[in-house]
């Protein structure tokens, strides 16, 4: 037909032209095959492509060769979700959190008590994570993997229910570490929480005596958000024995606590196989519940009026720090919980005090502590007083030694005090600056674990670096 002029064909009758087999040229077959293998072709792509947009799991796996490998851990999982119920994890690219730290590479409790710390290299004997304000927010850090930290509400330790909600942010560290509201902690190792990880899953949890308990197992959910900056509101509603947690104003969790208790509400997070972890919880708001309702709204905003503990613990000029805002006691005890449980010991230290106000600040060591919060206290106040404070298994309390001027605690800034305590059975023998105390004799045996305490005043902080730590065992009948 490309030879033909239009004025031939004209010529022709076009009815008979119309009835007849119209002639076929080759090349506009070979036309026609080439635009639909092209049609055909662009089909499949736009089939493809939009299965890459439909589904995040194969955007990944088909981007992931040409992403850099040095990215940050906390984004190789971003836009990475599917949404799941129940306890189904498909869709995940991270496995679930474990279910408990691993204490497997931690310091032998086997045979003999005996632990010295020079703190002079790096140790994972001993805690070190702090709660303080950051820009506005409430930071918890927790540097050591396999632990755990948390923030203490300091308006009331006897809360049962709860209606609370905080927006919670992982600004470093693993993505599989653990954060949000501990609630119902009748001591440090005995709460309720409803955390999440930063890599998208959430779980309600019991925990007592080291044993976890899921309420609600380890679940993913494409509803958290995750990556860098990212930013989950989480909210627990404890009334009795029902439990009810949202995430980002989504009910996610119903559960049963068989044996609610009034205790302590907390902020925590936890690391597992690797440390150095930093979250902020921010712009809090709710009620609880003790004797009377307490209100929980706050914003962080101002230091002076936040009810929440700050304090912790790190290794500072080759010693072992310990410091607490106003109001606050805490303390420290080797790891793994429990290495210190001793009957008779005994025990030396340094202590010298960065930072101290108050008549009541405080510094020294615990002993006898079967896991609760009874234990003997051998305290020096930061005016020069010495004191023992006992505590039996009932949990009554009584100063076996007065707080009491004695004249040998140096008070001077920067100055150290030794102090050492011999127990055996239920005599106790301490020993400050070498000078030798009368011996008390205590109503039971004093057994459980040992550590270092501090309190501070109500009215300011206080600092303490401790040094030379030596804990021994001692075998019963046998000489020091």
């Amino acid at each position: 037909m490309d030879r033909w002029s239009s004025s031939y064909y004209d010529r022709y009758d076009r009815n008979r032209y119309d009835r007849e087999d119209k002639p076929t040229s080759r090349s506009a077959v070979w036309v026609w095959v080439l635009v639909g293998t092209l049609a055909i072709f662009l089909l499949v792509q736009v089939i493809a492509l939009a299965i890459l947009i439909a589904s995040p799991t194969a955007r990944a796996r088909f981007f992931a060769p040409f992403l850099d490998s040095r990215a940050p851990a906390m984004t190789a999982y971003l836009d990475d979700k599917q949404e799941t119920t129940g306890s189904n994890n498909q869709g995940a690219t991270l496995p679930a959190p474990p279910d408990a730290p691993d204490s497997s590479d931690q310091p032998a409790t086997n045979g003999r008590v005996l632990i010295r710390d020079d703190f002079d290299q790096p140790t994972e004997r001993w805690d070190q994570s702090q709660s303080q304000l950051v820009d506005g927010a409430y930071e918890l850090r927790v540097a050591m993997p396999n632990n755990d930290s948390y923030g203490l509400f300091l308006g009331n330790m006897n809360i049962r229910d709860i209606d609370m909600a905080v927006d919670v942010q992982q600004v470093s560290g693993d993505p599989t570490a653990e954060f949000g509201i501990r609630f119902r902690q009748d001591r440090p190792d005995a709460y309720l929480m409803f955390s999440i990880s930063g890599s998208g899953y959430y779980r309600l949890v019991r925990v007592e005596d080291e044993t976890y308990t899921a309420l609600h197992p380890w679940t993913f959910d494409r509803r958290i958000n995750t990556g860098p900056d990212a930013v989950n509101r989480l909210r627990m509603v404890a009334e009795g024995s029902s439990l009810r947690g949202y995430i980002n104003e989504q009910l996610v969790v119903e559960a049963t606590d068989e044996q609610p208790v009034a205790g302590q509400l907390t902020l925590g997070a936890a690391t597992f196989d690797e440390g150095d972890l930093v979250v902020q919880f921010d712009t809090m708001s709710g009620q609880a519940s003790a004797d009377e309702p307490i209100d929980l709204e706050q914003d962080f905003s101002t230091p002076a009026n936040i009810p929440w503990s700050v304090g912790g613990a790190r290794l500072e000029s080759d010693a072992y720090e310990i410091f607490a805002s106003g109001g606050i006691q805490t303390w420290q005890k080797p790891l793994p919980d429990g290495s210190s449980d001793v009957t008779d010991f005994a025990l030396q230290v340094d202590m010298t005090v960065v930072d101290a106000t108050g008549e009541n600040a405080a510094y020294g060591i615990l002993f006898g502590d079967e896991g609760g919060f009874e234990f003997y206290q051998l305290l020096l106040f930061a005016d020069g007083r010495v004191g023992l404070l006992g505590l039996d298994r009932e949990g009554r309390s009584g100063w076996m030694i007065p707080p009491t001027q004695l004249g040998i605690v140096n008070t001077a800034p920067g100055t150290t005090n030794a102090i050492s305590i011999e127990v055996r059975e239920r005599v106790i023998q301490i020993t400050v600056n070498d000078t030798d105390l009368p011996e008390v004799t205590g109503v039971q045996d004093m057994a459980g674990m040992v550590g270092l305490i501090i309190q501070s005043d109500p009215s300011g902080e206080i600092r303490v670096r401790f040094d030379n730590f030596y804990l021994e065992e001692l075998i019963k009948g046998e000489a020091t």
